[in-house]
């Protein structure tokens, strides 16, 4: 039922009544759970409305609404603040990626779509102590303390040493987790 909906509401789109398709992916959206693949692909069809246009403040336009109906909707919250920083407003990406993460602080993607905005705006510092929330999440993560690492090397604003330093404290504890592991 739910992809012969997501059919009609296409065809929709394609008559030009997006507004009439736009209403029926939502009611979907109710209808689905929100870890379902039906659920992120009516997000996905949502978000073709606006960029088979290349219409991306009526995409970010749409979410904020959206948002404003939906305060607890994570997902929203991050799609916004990727609409704002295709934008080149980073800054109230930023503030989106940060609620969203405040709302699911445990979830690994979101810390990271957080650290990536933080990265682009040159705000080490700020990735950094999102790394660290990270790795309270899931203590001694791999990935993470690779990434966590390389991160500390690119803030410029410490001198070389103090930021090798800084990498190798957190390198070690790769090491430190995993002492028989030959990677």
């Amino acid at each position: 039922q739910a992809q012969f909906a997501m059919t009609a509401a296409d065809l929709k789109v394609r008559l030009g009544k997006t507004d009439q398709a736009l209403r029926e992916f939502e009611t979907l959206l109710g209808k689905l759970r929100p870890d379902s693949w039906l659920y992120r692909e009516v997000r996905r069809k949502i978000d073709e409305v606006f960029l088979r246009n290349d219409d991306q403040s009526g995409l970010t336009a749409y979410y904020e609404g959206w948002v404003k109906k939906n305060p607890d909707d994570v997902e929203a919250l991050v799609r916004l603040g990727r609409g704002y920083a295709a934008q080149g407003r980073l800054a109230e990406a930023r503030s989106w990626y940060e609620k969203a993460a405040a709302l699911a602080p445990t979830r690994r993607e979101l810390r990271l779509a957080l650290i990536g905005q933080l990265v682009q705006d040159q705000k080490f510092a700020d990735a950094a102590a999102q790394y660290e929330a990270l790795d309270k999440a899931e203590p001694n993560n791999p990935d993470t303390l690779r990434d966590w690492g390389g991160l500390l090397l690119r803030d410029v604003s410490k001198p070389e040493a103090a930021r090798k330093t800084a990498a190798a404290a957190v390198w070690r504890r790769l090491l430190e987790a995993r002492p028989k592991d030959p990677v």
